[in-house]
C-alpha cells in the first residue's frame, strides 16, 4: 500500500486507469459496436433455434405465399357490335393554333381539332378518325380499328 509519499502513475490523456481496465485490450468504438452487433445477433438466432436465421425464415415465407398465391386472372374481354363513323386520317397539319385532319376519303374536307386531342388520343396519319352516335370523337390505330369494325356503307 502506498504510505501517502507515492504518487500513483496518472494518464495524462485518454481514460484513467484502474485495476480493471488496466488489463483490458483496447477496443475502438466502432469494434465494439460491432461486437455487441454480433452478440445480439447470436441472441436473436439462438431465440429462433439452432442454426434457423431470420434470412431463412423470410425465404420460407416468400415461397409459402408463391404456392398459395391465385392463379393469374385475366380482365374480362368483350365484343364490339355498335356502329360508329369513321373516316382514316391521311395526315395531320399544325396551323398556327390547332391541328389539321386530312381525311383520305374524297369528298370530305378536312377539320379542325385542338392539340389537346391529338396528344390525348395519339392520334397519327393512317389511324381512324372516330364519330359515335352521341358525338364523342375518339381515335383508333389502324390495326385496331381494322380488326374490330367491319364496312358496311
Amino acid at each position: 500500500m502506498p504510505d501517502g509519499s507515492e504518487v500513483p502513475d496518472v494518464p495524462t490523456t485518454g481514460t484513467p486507469v484502474n485495476d480493471e481496465t488496466a488489463s483490458a485490450p483496447a477496443v475502438s468504438e466502432g469494434a465494439l459496436a460491432e461486437k455487441l452487433a454480433e452478440a445480439a445477433q447470436d441472441e436473436a438466432d439462438a431465440e429462433r433455434g439452432e442454426g434457423e436465421t431470420l434470412e431463412n425464415e423470410v425465404d420460407a415465407a416468400l415461397e409459402q405465399a408463391e404456392d398459395e398465391a391465385p392463379p393469374e386472372r385475366k380482365m374480362p374481354r368483350y365484343l364490339c357490335h355498335k356502329e360508329v363513323s369513321a373516316l382514316k386520317i391521311a395526315r395531320l397539319e399544325w396551323t398556327t393554333t390547332q391541328w389539321r385532319v386530312h381525311f383520305e376519303h374524297p369528298g370530305f374536307e378536312p377539320i379542325l381539332v385542338d392539340a389537346a386531342w391529338v396528344r390525348e388520343k395519339r392520334a397519327e396519319a393512317g389511324g381512324y378518325y372516330v364519330v359515335y352516335d352521341d358525338g364523342y370523337t375518339s381515335y383508333s390505330p389502324a390495326a385496331a380499328f381494322e380488326q374490330g369494325y367491319q364496312f358496311i356503307d
